[in-house]
């Protein structure tokens, strides 16, 4: 959530151990996919799944798209 929270304070990320890491919206992404030539037939956010079903289904319900650790992208060339 560390990172959930810098988003919020100042609109970055702190840097990561990552020698090269790259962070961008769902909207950056679909245009660097669609860029190489491949269609996004649909999109799904990941943000881990937590021992506590309970915790889980907070997740899964208040952190949006755009805040999502992980995002899956269904494409098609």
């Amino acid at each position: 959530y560390k990172d959930i929270l810098s988003v919020l304070k100042t609109g970055g990320i702190q840097e990561r151990n990552q020698q090269y890491e790259y962070f961008a919206t769902p909207f950056r992404w679909k245009k660097i996919i669609t860029g190489a030539g491949l269609n996004v037939e649909a999109t799904w956010k990941y943000n881990g799944i937590s021992k506590s079903p309970v915790k889980q289904w907070w997740k899964t319900r208040l952190i949006p798209m755009n805040l999502s650790y992980h995002i899956i992208f269904g494409c098609r060339p």
